[in-house]
């Protein structure tokens, strides 16, 4: 608009100095500036007959019409369009036709100029009713398409919208007479429909009242199954636990059981060749035995000869018939003796007889003793120094162990010297050991076996190396004096065993490295001293299992990784204090009765709504918690 204005200035300039060279010639010179008016009087051209005609017919029964190019921009008006068309709001220059028709004619005029482009034919809009000062006008929209294929001077195609008012009326009353009969039809037929649908509504309304019925009663009888589901749920956690537990007695009594199973076929194998050597001595020893009985008897029949020939007045002579005419019955000879034979038994028989044994030593003495001959220290058949069958020895031990260091606390410290003598002792482990105060775990070790410290009641300490990746199940379960580890110096540690940490009721508290992926079930289950645990930044954990901090009634707050994922059931079961959480954005699944239990539990910090849907939040959850 300023270049306009502009060039309109400087045109005005030079026509005032052109008027100033052709004036003032004449007139002479003048002071300046001058201001003077000039009027120019334009004679308007004189119209023909034909062109008079034309315009008047063209103003009389010509109709409205717009000129418009393929987009719908307007090129030309004809004739007052102010009942079709009305400019637009916004910023001016808008004219665009179909921005400009009004709401009344804009869908008909978009598909019949839409029609007549695609077609590139003349196209008529059906007729359009338009209410106009308490009458009834009619309406056509004709478009007709102006190609420049049609002439040569003609550089694009142009459409020519023409709205056309008052067609005739013998299609007026066509169309009306068969808009009307259509009408009745249609509403007829709506009449029925409408009929139809309100029995069906009144039948769909009874079958809702009924099934709003069943609903309820589905509800009732729902927690009335959610409520007894619980009740068994918690009791298989009972039953699940006590397998576990007679799982693992169960491994400890196999191990026992195979040892003492060692022991005995290696006694075995020593009775038997002192069995053999002892054979030829007890023949020896019974053939000595029947000398002496028959001396016995001999000596006695000589007594009694000696007594008849004392008591009687015969000679002598007569006194060996008089003895043979008794009859002397001898005593039954001692059998000879059979060498023992150790019978076949199993290893339960065995076990049986030795709990007699330990149980009743009183009487397994006594038969020690009926059986026992009369040299020394013969074992578990001497009188003087009866012997179990096995000797019950506190704790395993092997000859490339590592040794217990007698710290100056008084304590005992388990240290292992390198990698090797780590893992010939990861294969038997250091179960039930009483006496380990303390492990220092060298470095280059990567997994700490099953069970290795299971039930280590008086480890107070481990020292765990930057190598260590993997802590399996039951690793240092029921070390209740356990108070110190520091996982966070196993910068690699990715996972973390079933039940590796359960019962460690001495913990306080616990830094969890950022490389663990996963804690699997009840790892810190029973852990009652549990006060805070903390997730590096970086962490990486994506699963926490079921009843992992089942228990710890006295964590109070709990920030979980960003990268978690799966929470399992039961997660923060019983934790009494906890009264803040805060759930990561990752989160995708959230187990059954999670957070039941937790009565402190005030907030959880949520970001990702979706998870309102898990089943924690439904199952188990406690009342009056702000999400």
């Amino acid at each position: 608009m300023e270049q306009l204005n502009k060039v309109t200035a400087g045109m005005q300039a030079k026509k005032k100095y052109r008027i100033k060279d052709r004036v003032l010639s004449e007139i002479g010179p003048l002071e300046w500036p001058c201001f003077f008016t000039i009027t120019r009087r334009v004679r308007s051209a004189e119209q023909t007959v034909m062109e008079l005609t034309r315009e008047a017919l063209l103003k009389t029964y010509a109709p409205v019409a717009v000129l418009v190019d393929q987009l719908g921009t307007i090129r030309y008006v004809h004739g007052h369009t102010g009942l079709f068309l009305e400019p637009t709001q916004g910023y001016a220059g808008v004219n665009n036709i179909l921005k400009m028709a009004r709401k009344k004619f804009r869908r008909d005029l978009n598909k019949t100029l839409y029609q007549a482009i695609t077609r590139r034919l003349a196209v008529d809009s059906p007729i359009i009713a338009v209410r106009r000062k308490k009458a009834t006008e009619w309406l056509i929209i004709r478009v007709l398409p102006l190609l420049k294929e049609s002439s040569p001077a003609q550089k694009e195609d142009f459409y020519l919208v023409i709205f056309e008012q008052n067609p005739a009326v013998e299609t007026v009353n066509s169309i009306e007479l068969g808009n009307n009969a259509a009408v009745d039809q249609e509403l007829m037929a709506i009449n029925s429909e409408i009929s139809l649908k309100k029995a069906a509504l009144t039948q769909i309304t009874a079958e809702l009242e009924t099934s709003r019925q069943d609903l309820d009663l589905s509800r009732s009888k729902l927690h009335t199954v959610k409520a007894h589901l619980f009740d068994a749920e918690t009791e298989f956690q009972t039953l699940t636990e006590k397998i576990r537990q007679s799982q693992k007695e169960l491994e400890i009594l196999q191990n026992e059981l195979l040892a003492s199973q060692n022991e005995l076929e290696a006694n075995q194998a020593v009775k038997q060749p002192i069995a053999e050597k002892r054979l030829p001595l007890r023949a020896e020893l019974d053939n000595l035995k029947n000398e002496m009985l028959m001396a016995d008897l001999a000596l006695k029949e000589k007594e009694n000869v000696l007594k008849q020939f004392n008591g009687s007045d015969q000679p002598i002579a007569d006194t060996p018939a008089s003895v043979k005419q008794e009859t002397v019955e001898p005593e039954p000879s001692v059998k000879p003796f059979e060498p023992e034979i150790v019978p076949d038994i199993t290893i339960d028989e065995y076990l049986s007889i030795a709990t007699d044994y330990h149980s009743k030593p009183d009487s397994f003495n006594d038969q020690a003793s009926s059986q026992a001959p009369i040299e020394k220290g013969m074992g578990f058949f001497s009188k003087t120094e009866p012997k179990p069958f096995f000797q019950k020895n506190p704790g395993l031990s092997f000859d490339n162990e590592a040794d217990l260091v007698n710290q100056a606390d008084g304590t005992k410290e388990l240290v292992f010297k390198d990698f090797a003598e780590f893992q010939t002792a990861a294969s038997h482990g250091y179960r039930h050991d009483s006496e380990l105060k303390s492990v220092v775990i060298p470095e280059g070790v990567e997994v700490i076996k099953r069970s290795m410290f299971y039930q280590c009641t008086q480890l107070e300490r481990v020292i765990i190396p930057s190598t260590l990746k993997v802590i399996e199940d039951f690793a240092f379960y029921g070390c209740e004096s356990l108070k110190s580890i520091n996982l966070d110096s196993a910068r690699v540690l990715e996972r973390i065993g079933t039940s590796a940490f359960e019962g460690c009721r001495s913990l306080i508290q616990l830094v969890i490295p950022d490389a663990v992926i996963e804690i699997e079930e009840a790892v810190f289950l029973g852990c009652q001293r549990l006060q805070s645990v903390a997730f590096l930044e970086n962490s990486q954990l994506e699963t926490l299992g079921s009843h992992v901090f089942k228990d710890c009634v006295l964590i109070s707050e709990m920030i979980l990784p960003n990268q978690l994922k799966h929470i399992g059931i039961s997660c923060f079961y019983g934790c009494d204090n906890l009264n803040v959480i805060h759930l990561p954005d990752e989160l995708e699944t959230l187990g059954e009765y999670a957070f039941y239990g937790c009565n402190a539990l005030e907030k959880i910090d949520i970001s990702n709504q979706k998870i309102l849907k898990q089943p924690g939040f439904s199952v188990g959850f406690p009342d009056g918690v702000k999400l």
